[in-house]
Parts: structure tokens; C-alpha cells; sequence
């Protein structure tokens, strides 16, 4: 045998070997069910080459079926996140609970947040993993960023209306949390207890049904009494600060289980780009000043918050979008509106009523198609921006799939596409907004559009296609299955064409 036999044979065994100890379970059944970014990015000396991996663990072992993510923030975050808390800021955020406004200070967040590290640091210091299991509020943005500064493993578990004791301990006893941060009328006193078996607790009082200061056990933590300390020790908490381990767990009200999760390199990507949007592509009537409501508590609502922290701009922070009332928008006018995809559906029919607000939107369950066998590419793949509806109205999306698009209203769709399709502007990531189509069923035609910079390709399919293969939405609006999709507003031709190209005036063109 030559030499170049026996290199290739080693070549072979080497493989054999690293692919044995890479394996992964297979979770391809779920990648459709829950549209989740099954991806793990891990970072190799300066290359930053990234590996899709899913990282096992005991929560495989759930009936419902939790995933766990490892995802590791490398020095450039800490050094923005450093940069944003240590920067004296005009910031200020106001959180909605009901119909009451809180007003919070840039500089009284930041004191929240050291003094939670400050906790954690001083008298806590065997805490490795820490558990929020509050509604989306100040209280679990200030404990994520604290665990971002501390190196805490961090396990995010929104509330759900009405769950079941038993099996919130069955999620507990799987996570195993050292520090568990917990709403005070959730569970009762009994129940509270029985966690405390498990984990530390710090107790969020904020509405108190059934509890008092002087019956909660001296052990279980006052979030209060934290978060106001003035026993501060800021060197010692910005000279520790290490890389850290996030797990994000939604859980949602038909108790299955996803996680959302973006690589550094996103993360970095679209701080960036959005910080710089915010100062110089946005016109707004005080540069100063952005207000913007977060619907969700997730990567993408965490990005908009850094980078309007550093914009030295204003939040208005509420957790469900579609709970506020119009009045609370008129009186606070917010310039940017940021909201969940699935909520322009809803606007759609009350466009008048937010004119005044430019609207960001995003989507956090990435499609199939967007993991690009298995990786991103760089820039920022999962943000787009095109000039909206009316010149006031501004449109962010992201990818994302919608699977069940028979129950949509179609009309409130063609509305939105109408509005992308006047002028699309410098494309900020991949080009995908709508899809996938199935390549395996030719029958189906789920809804599929690219925008992109000019040059790109626009295609639009459409479902629901009566025998002439095209459906009315309603007059002067008509899609066709064909070779080419019209729409036409009361006086004008917005575009025509399926198959064309965008001119360098962001027109279509028609092939």
C-alpha cells in the first residue's frame, strides 16, 4: 500500500472517530412541530467557525419535551454591555402593568441591576444557575442582565395563566435552579416551601393576594430589599465578569416546549445595526428619543433594549402587546412601536390608529430553510426593513413561516404586501421574509415572497387559488398563480409581476 493509501486511510479512521463523539439525538420530528433555531454556536481561538450542535441533557427526558441550548457570549458583548451600563444615558423606562405607568431611570435600572449582582456576589456565591419564573417584566430584565455580568447559567420561565403546581416542580426539579426568582402570588406559602427545598427563592411582591412580609419564611428573599441596597461593590462585580451559559424555556399555554436562541454573532450583528438605525436612519421629531413597547422577553426584545440604552432613548416596556389600550398609546405617543409578527395582523385594521408610530416587528421561531445547513451567515440575518404601509409606517421583519396560513385573514396580508411592495430599501440580511414552500408536496403553495436589495427576485404564491388559479381578495386585488401577481391600490399599480427584478430605484421590474 502507497503512502497516499495509508494517509487516505487515516484521513477516513479520523473521521470515523470525531463523528462518533459529535453525534446528537435526532430531533428532525420536531423542527416543523416547534420552528425553533436548533442551533449550537461555539466559538473556535479567532476564526469563530460555528457548529451546528444540540447539546443533551436530562430535560430530553420530559413527556413534554423540553430542548436545552448552551450559548456562550464572548468578550465584544461584555465589553457593549459594559460600555452601555457604565455611560451616563438619558434612557428612561417606563413599565406598564394594567393601565399604571412606572417611570424608571437609566441610572435606577443600573442600580437595580449591581445591586442584584451585588447579591448574588456577596452572598450567594455558590449560585451557578439561576431561574426566572415571572411575567415579562422589569423585574425579569433586570435579573437577565444581571446574570449576563455574573456568568450565571440562566434559565428563562415565562408564567403561564392557571398552571399546575405538580407540574411546575417536575420543570424545577429537572432544571435544578440554585436561584429561583418567583412571583409572590403565584403559589401559596405551602407550595413556596416545597421549592425552597430545591432552590433559593427571592419572592417579586407586587400584588401580595394571600402573602405579607411577616409570614414569608426568613429565608426566602425579598426582591425589594434586594434591588435597593446601596451595599454596592461595582469594581468587584465588572472585574468577575465571565462568559455566560443562557437556556431560554417558552413554554406555552399547550405546554409544549421551544427555545429561542441567537448565536454571539447574531446577537453582536443586530445590536449593532439596530443602534445605528435608531441615531441615523429614523426620523424622528427628538433624535433623543425613542419609545418602543416589548411584547416579549426574548433576544430580539433584549438587543432593542441594549442598543436604545447606548441611544440614550426612552422604553416604554410592556409585556403583552395586544393588553394595551389604544388610549395608552395616544398618551404616550411612542415613536417606535416594536411588536411580535403575528400582532401586524392585528394592526392591520386599525392602521389610523398608529400613524404616528413607526412599527418594528419581529418573529423568533426561525423557519427550517433559515438555518442554512447549519449555519448563518454573517451580517444580520434575521432582520429586514422595508418602507411600510404609508410613508409614516415602517415595517421590520424577520423570517418566519406562517404554517397555518389558511386561518389568516388573506386581505389583511395583501394590505401588508401592498405596502412592502411600493419601495423596498437596502436590504439589512437574507432575503427571505415568507416560506418555505414544500419541495417535497407540489401541491403546496403556503405563501413564499423574497424582498430583497435591488437586483433581487420577487416571487409570490399564494393557497386558497379558486379553479382559475387566482384569488380575489377583494376589488382591484387579485392574485394569480401564474406567471405573474398584480396588485393595484385605488389609483395606482403597486407592482406586477411574478417573475422580476427591483431596479436600482427599488422598483419591480417585470421580466
Amino acid at each position: 500500500m502507497d503512502s497516499i493509501s495509508y494517509i487516505l486511510l487515516f484521513l477516513i479512521t479520523v473521521t470515523l472517530f470525531l463523528s462518533f463523539f459529535n453525534r446528537y439525538p435526532d430531533i428532525s420530528p420536531y423542527l416543523l412541530e416547534y420552528q425553533s433555531s436548533f442551533s449550537h454556536f461555539r466559538n473556535s481561538g479567532e476564526s469563530a467557525i460555528y457548529k451546528n450542535r444540540i447539546i443533551p441533557s436530562d430535560l430530553f427526558f420530559l413527556k413534554e419535551k423540553i430542548f436545552y441550548f448552551e450559548t456562550t457570549y464572548y468578550k465584544i458583548l461584555r465589553d457593549i454591555l459594559q460600555e452601555g451600563l457604565n455611560k451616563k444615558s438619558k434612557s428612561k423606562i417606563y413599565s406598564v402593568f394594567g393601565k399604571e405607568i412606572h417611570e424608571f431611570s437609566y441610572d435606577d435600572l443600573k442600580k437595580k441591576i449591581l445591586s442584584f449582582q451585588s447579591y448574588i456576589f456577596n452572598f450567594c456565591s455558590n449560585i451557578k444557575k439561576l431561574a426566572v419564573f415571572l411575567p415579562n417584566t422589569l423585574e425579569n430584565f433586570i435579573a437577565s442582565i444581571a446574570a449576563h455580568f455574573s456568568g450565571l447559567t440562566l434559565v428563562v420561565i415565562p408564567v403561564l395563566e392557571n398552571i399546575d403546581f405538580s407540574f411546575f416542580m417536575e420543570i424545577i426539579c429537572t432544571v435544578k435552579p440554585d436561584l429561583l426568582i418567583i412571583s409572590d402570588n403565584i403559589f401559596s406559602l405551602n407550595d413556596l416551601k416545597k421549592i425552597r427545598m430545591i432552590s433559593e427563592i427571592i419572592l417579586v411582591t407586587k400584588q401580595s393576594n394571600y402573602l405579607t412580609l411577616e409570614n414569608i419564611d426568613p429565608t426566602i428573599k425579598i426582591w425589594d430589599n434586594i434591588c435597593n441596597s446601596e451595599n454596592l461593590y461595582f469594581e468587584k462585580i465588572f472585574n468577575t465578569v465571565q462568559d455566560t451559559l443562557i437556556m431560554f424555556v417558552n413554554i406555552e399555554k399547550n405546554r409544549k416546549f421551544t427555545i429561542s436562541e441567537f448565536s454571539h454573532l447574531n446577537f453582536i450583528s443586530a445590536y449593532i445595526g439596530l443602534k445605528n438605525d435608531i441615531l441615523e436612519k429614523c426620523e424622528f421629531t427628538d433624535k433623543d428619543i425613542f419609545q418602543s413597547t416589548i411584547p416579549y422577553l426574548d433576544n430580539f426584545s433584549r438587543i432593542v433594549l441594549y442598543s436604545t440604552f447606548v441611544a440614550g432613548s426612552s422604553i416604554i416596556f410592556k409585556s403583552e402587546f395586544l393588553n394595551i389600550s389604544d388610549s395608552i398609546c395616544h398618551n404616550l405617543f411612542p415613536t417606535i412601536l416594536l411588536v411580535p409578527s403575528e400582532t401586524i395582523l392585528y394592526l392591520a385594521n386599525k392602521i389610523d390608529s398608529y400613524l404616528n408610530s413607526s412599527i418594528f416587528s419581529f418573529w423568533y421561531k426561525w423557519s427550517i430553510s433559515s438555518l442554512n445547513n447549519g449555519r448563518i451567515s454573517k451580517g444580520i440575518p434575521f432582520i429586514y426593513k422595508s418602507l411600510g404601509i404609508t410613508n409614516k409606517l415602517k415595517l421590520l421583519l424577520t423570517s418566519y413561516t406562517f404554517e397555518n396560513f389558511t386561518d389568516l385573514d388573506i386581505s389583511q396580508i395583501r394590505t401588508i404586501q401592498a405596502g412592502l411592495g411600493t419601495k423596498i430599501t437596502r436590504s439589512l440580511c437574507c432575503n427571505r421574509i415568507f416560506g418555505p414552500i414544500s419541495s417535497t408536496n407540489p401541491n403546496d403553495y403556503r405563501h413564499k415572497v423574497h424582498f430583497g436589495p435591488p437586483s433581487s427576485t420577487l416571487e409570490v404564491k399564494i393557497v386558497n387559488l379558486n379553479s382559475e388559479n387566482e384569488f380575489e381578495l377583494t376589488s382591484g386585488h387579485i392574485f394569480a398563480r401564474g406567471l405573474s401577481v398584480t396588485f393595484k391600490d385605488t389609483d395606482n399599480w403597486v407592482y406586477t409581476g411574478l417573475n422580476g427584478i427591483f431596479g436600482e430605484d427599488g422598483c419591480l421590474i417585470v421580466k
